[in-house]
C-alpha cells in the first residue's frame, strides 16, 4: 500500500483579496508562513516520515514544502505537474473582474460546462495532468509514504480520482483549507480516501481559517 499525504499551501495575499492565482507565482504572506510552520510542527510531533516529498514548483507551495522538509529533514522535489489549474488570462483577476470581461464563459461554467478558464485549462485537463503524474509516482514509490504539497484544485482532482467520481460529484467547490491535510491510499485494488481537509494544527491559533468567509466554487483556485 502506498500512502499519499496531500497538503495544500499556506495563505497568500491573493487568497485574502480573492484574486485567482492559477499559475501566477505568488508567495506566502505572513499568515501563510505561520500556517506552514504549524503543519510542519504537527507532522514532526506525530513522527511523520515521508520517503519522498514532492511539491508544485509554484512558490506558495514550494515555500510550504521547504518548511515541511526542514522539519522532517527531507529535501522537497519540484513537480510542475502538481500546479493549480492554468487560468490563462483570468490569472490575477477577481471573480467580479472576470464577470465584467467574460460574463458568457463564466455563466456557462457556473451552469456546469467544463470550459477552458481564461483560454487555458479545463477541470478535466487539470485532472488528467495531475492524475497521470501521481499514478507515475505511485508506481515509482510503491509501498512508500509520500508527501505532496500542492493546491486546492490539484487536491480536489486527486480526491475525485480516488473516489472514482467527477470533481463535480465530489463537490468542486468543496473547501480545501490552507495547509489542510488529506490522505489517499493506493492499493492493488485501487484508491481509498482516508482523510479530507484536516486542519487540526490550526485550531486555537491566529492562523485558523474563517470558513464562513471562504469564497465558493472556482474562487478557491486563488
Amino acid at each position: 500500500m502506498t500512502i499519499f499525504y496531500l497538503i495544500r499551501h499556506g495563505e497568500t495575499e491573493w487568497n485574502v483579496t480573492g484574486r485567482w492565482q492559477g499559475h501566477m507565482d505568488i508567495p506566502l504572506n505572513d499568515v501563510g508562513l505561520a500556517q506552514a510552520q504549524r503543519v510542519a510542527e504537527r507532522l514532526r510531533e506525530e513522527n511523520m516520515h515521508f520517503d519522498v516529498l514532492y511539491s508544485s514548483d509554484l512558490q506558495r507551495a514550494w515555500m510550504t514544502a521547504q518548511t515541511i522538509g526542514t522539519a522532517l529533514d527531507i529535501e522537497p522535489q519540484p513537480q510542475q505537474a502538481l500546479r493549480e489549474i492554468d487560468l490563462g488570462t483570468w490569472g490575477g483577476r477577481t471573480r467580479a473582474e472576470i464577470q465584467e470581461s467574460d460574463p458568457e464563459t463564466l455563466a456557462r461554467i457556473d451552469a456546469g460546462e467544463d470550459l477552458p478558464r481564461g483560454g487555458a485549462e479545463r477541470i478535466t485537463d487539470l485532472r488528467a495532468r495531475v492524475v497521470s503524474a501521481v499514478e507515475q509516482i505511485a508506481t515509482q514509490h510503491r509501498g512508500e509514504t509520500i508527501g505532496l504539497v500542492a493546491h486546492g484544485g490539484t487536491i480536489r482532482s486527486l480526491l475525485a480520482h480516488a473516489t472514482q467520481g467527477t470533481p463535480q460529484a465530489l463537490g468542486w467547490g468543496q473547501h480545501i483549507g490552507n495547509t489542510a491535510i488529506s490522505v489517499v491510499i493506493r492499493t492493488a485494488a485501487g484508491w481509498d480516501v482516508s482523510v479530507i481537509n484536516d486542519m487540526a494544527h490550526l485550531n486555537g491559533t491566529d492562523q485558523a481559517p474563517d470558513l464562513m468567509s471562504t469564497p465558493p466554487g472556482d474562487a478557491e483556485q486563488v
